[in-house]
Formats: C-alpha cells, sequence, structure tokens
C-alpha cells in the first residue's frame, strides 16, 4: 500500500527579527529603551501596503470603514500594572521613541486641572478615544498606557486595533509585588492611596487580568536592580491576527 502524505501544516506568520529576538531576553536584565527598541522594529516603507482593514463593530463607535484609504497600521502596546510598578520608565522610552502615549489619568487633569478627580467618566473616555482612533487612522505607534487590570479595561482599545487593521498588539505586564510598589508610592510626589492601590492589586489576581493568547502577545516584566532596569520574565509572541474580535 502507498502510504499517505501527512497533510502539511500551514506555516505561521514571521515575526520581524528585532520583534521575535525578545525571546532570548527570558530570565535576562533589559532596560526600557532596549525593550521598545525591539517593539518598534523597522518603520515602514513608503507605499507599503498595509494589512486588509476590517469592518468597524456596530458597538464600537468607531469611523475606520468611512476613513477612506488609510496608511499602514502602526503597533499598539498596552501597559498593565500597579501604579509605582515602572509604567511611567517606560512610558518616558516609548514617547523618545516616537510613539503616542494614551493616559487617562492625563485627560482627567487636562479636564478637570487634578488626575486624581474622577470627573465624567463617558467624558474623560470620548475624548481618550476620539484622539486614539485620530492616532490609528495615521497609522501612528499607539501605547495604551492604564492600569489596564482586566478585559473589560482593555476592550474599547482593542476594539479599534481591529478595526484600524492593528495585528501586532503587545501586552507589558509588570509583576511588581504590592509591597514594594507600597513603597515606591511613598516616595512619589502624588501618591496614591493605599486602599485603592490594594483593591488594583486584587484586581490583578482575579481571571483575565493577564491578557490571553486572542489578545495579543504577552512580555512580562519583574523589577530589576534599578529604575528603569527590568528582568523579562516570560514572553509570548507571534499571537492570531486579529486574534480580538468584538462581541454583538
Amino acid at each position: 500500500m502507498t502510504p499517505q502524505k501527512k497533510p502539511r501544516k500551514k506555516p505561521r506568520k514571521a515575526v520581524p527579527f528585532a520583534y521575535s529576538r525578545l525571546r532570548y531576553f527570558t530570565g535576562s536584565h533589559i532596560s526600557a529603551e532596549t525593550l521598545v527598541k525591539h517593539l518598534t522594529g523597522k518603520p515602514a516603507a513608503s507605499g507599503a501596503s498595509s494589512a486588509p482593514q476590517s469592518a468597524p463593530h456596530q458597538d464600537c463607535g468607531c469611523s475606520g470603514a468611512d476613513a477612506g484609504a488609510l496608511p499602514p497600521a502602526g503597533r499598539m502596546v498596552f501597559l498593565i500594572g500597579l501604579p509605582a510598578s515602572g509604567k511611567s520608565t517606560i512610558s518616558d522610552a516609548f514617547e523618545k521613541a516616537g510613539w503616542v502615549r494614551f493616559n487617562k489619568d492625563a485627560i482627567r487633569k487636562e479636564l478637570y486641572g487634578d488626575e486624581s478627580k474622577l470627573g465624567n467618566s463617558k467624558d474623560v473616555n470620548a475624548l481618550f478615544y476620539t484622539r486614539l482612533e485620530e492616532a490609528l487612522k495615521n497609522g501612528r505607534n499607539v501605547l495604551i498606557d492604564n492600569t489596564n487590570v482586566n478585559t473589560l479595561h482593555r476592550k474599547g482599545s482593542l476594539e479599534r486595533a481591529v478595526v484600524f487593521g492593528y495585528n501586532r498588539v503587545t501586552h507589558i505586564f509588570l509583576d511588581v509585588p504590592i509591597e514594594e510598589c507600597l513603597r515606591r508610592n511613598a516616595l512619589r510626589e502624588r501618591k496614591v492611596p493605599e486602599e485603592a492601590m490594594r483593591q488594583l492589586a486584587e484586581s490583578l489576581s482575579w481571571p483575565g487580568s493577564v491578557p490571553t493568547a486572542k489578545e495579543g502577545d504577552l512580555v512580562v516584566l519583574k523589577p530589576g536592580i534599578a529604575i528603569g532596569d527590568f528582568v523579562v520574565d516570560r514572553v509570548r509572541l507571534n499571537s492570531r491576527r486579529h486574534p480580538f474580535t468584538p462581541k454583538a
């Protein structure tokens, strides 16, 4: 009998070289600047074609399909972690590399003069997503710098990533013990109440705090020996393309 040939496995899409090298940092120290360098990669060539644009979801309220021809999509990165876990250090490195940073506390300060005032969440979210959509429409690399402690907090930005064809979404999870964050918080000029920080820490222990492969790639960082130094604890790359599908 002629042996039957096994069906060939469908090849996985390649990950950009600099990006894929993050795997080799597992267990090693890495600076915020080096991390950003690997996540940024090479800029898209002029005139390069982007991935096919997905139609906007009816519940998203996005205008991606009405924006006409869109430039090649950039990349989206989420920061996940407690206050004083090192998000600001990483955010500064991303901004220096030309990424656009989106932070709801900054919007609260703009609207109400104090980032600690919650204000009207509808007004804050409306301005946040209006500006985010504008950056996505222009193909910018964007950084979502909120606590992002669960899928619900990330859902709105993930929906818009699908609409504007952002195939590469990465989550940076800062795994810093609550006691260390409290110690750092005590040294900051603007201190977050301890009760609020402990509530956020509890939220990070719930299911959904660590993004699944359906939400995108994942890099887990632990604190290093100095400010701006981190230890790469876990790397999960090459997740499914256009993985996040908004529910009807």
